[in-house]
């Protein structure tokens, strides 16, 4: 019986960190994606575009927070932070896992001389 808990609880566990791996590389190549269109063409619609596309790829993940940021110089940067999907109840978890993953990438489009 002990051995059968012991091998659910390891499951429960890998299953936990796959699903979080997961998550982390899907936030990080949809905002690389996303920002790398909004610098291709500057405007306040290509942003828009970027983001909604932004919105529709990471829907499955909860409480998604977006942010453009501009430093001046051309380059766009995009702040994406959203709650990390746990199969594992958060009395388990308590503080020993991170409950949110964020990205923070910066683009600027090159131009041929």
């Amino acid at each position: 019986m002990f051995g059968a808990l012991a091998f659910l609880g390891f499951v429960g566990l890998a299953t936990h960190v796959l699903l979080g791996l997961y998550a982390t590389s899907v936030l990080n190549a949809v905002t690389w994606d996303d920002a790398r269109r909004a610098a291709d063409q500057p405007g306040p619609s290509s942003t828009a575009a970027a983001e909604e596309d932004l919105r529709r790829r990471l829907s499955g993940l909860r409480d998604l927070h977006v942010a453009w940021l501009d430093d001046g110089s051309g380059a766009v940067g995009l702040h994406v932070d959203a709650r990390r999907p746990s199969v594992l109840p958060p009395s388990i978890l308590g503080r020993t896992s991170p409950s949110r993953v964020s990205r923070t990438v910066w683009v600027r489009a090159e131009e041929l001389r």
